[in-house]
């Protein structure tokens, strides 16, 4: 009867607990980029308009605090070299702050009644704490992140959805191994063996040139996504290079008989050591 692969339940775990979180990486840049960190930046903002208000009611201005074409004043206090007193400061940070959140524009900078807004915004800040302020890079960063980590973990999706795709079949009493697409490799087959990788988990199937579909080719075999695969790698590299697998047992049993060895001198020694 033959056999199919599955995946190796270990990889997949690893796989979707590093999918889970890139992507929920992703989803929490995403809500700062678009919601908790524009929210503070526009909250900055109102505590600096509150500064401004008050700086332009100290010297008699507020009257005049609206800001037509704000962003024609703020290229201006940049342009000459910065604020000349300290309203005008006041004004070109909050109108800076408006910038970072995009609301550098008249529907924002327009007051009504400025004294009216003035003692709304001391209630509201009077027992509240200001936000920090945000930089030029903490939005822009927070999309790099949103996009970055989504991009890994759906690529990791990816390679899981990939995984599950590609199948192998076995069969016992033959030792053929089907590859994806539907092509057997008997030992026959085999030109080598090759475990170059087989640390990594990598082996890469040498076809003779006899194989009737890929000739010569050379099959490399994921062993670590797929279950059961390395067993059947090794079978068919019994069968078809018998006096290799022989001299591998006898190798792995000499191994062994050294290391049982060692182990008995080394109680032995203890043994003696507790008489003495």
């Amino acid at each position: 009867m033959t056999e199919t692969s599955s995946l190796n339940r270990s990889w997949l775990i690893r796989m979707i607990v590093i999918a889970i979180v890139f992507i929920g990486f992703g989803a929490w840049g995403a809500w700062d980029a678009f919601k908790a960190y524009p929210a503070r930046g526009v909250r900055h903002a109102e505590f600096l308009e509150k500064e401004y208000l008050d700086a332009a009611d100290k010297r008699g201005r507020i009257m005049s605090a609206s800001v037509p074409n704000p962003a024609m004043v703020h290229a201006q206090i940049q342009g000459q070299g910065g604020a000349t007193d300290e309203v005008e400061n006041a004004r070109y940070r909050w109108l800076n702050a408006l910038r970072v959140v995009n609301r550098l524009d008249e529907s924002y900078t327009t007051i009504a009644d400025p004294s009216a807004r003035l003692t709304e915004l001391r209630e509201k800040w009077a027992t509240t704490k200001p936000p920090k302020p945000l930089s030029e890079l903490d939005i822009p960063t927070q999309y790099l992140i949103m996009v970055g980590c989504s991009v890994i973990g759906l690529l990791v999706v990816g390679v899981i959805i990939k995984a599950s795709g590609t199948k192998y079949g076995f069969d016992p009493s033959t030792s053929t191994l089907t590859l994806p697409g539907n092509h057997t490799v008997t030992p026959a087959d085999l030109a080598d063996v090759d475990k170059r990788k087989w640390h990594k988990f990598i082996v890469f199937l040498k076809l003779k040139p006899s194989h009737p579909t890929r000739a010569n080719e050379e099959i490399k075999i994921d062993l670590l996504r797929h279950a059961k695969v390395e067993g059947w790698v090794l079978a068919m590299e019994a069968a078809a290079f018998p006096e290799l697998a022989a001299a591998s047992r006898s190798t792995d049993a000499q191994t062994t008989d050294a290391l049982n060895q060692g182990q008995q001198g080394q109680q032995g020694q203890s043994s003696g050591e507790q008489q003495a």
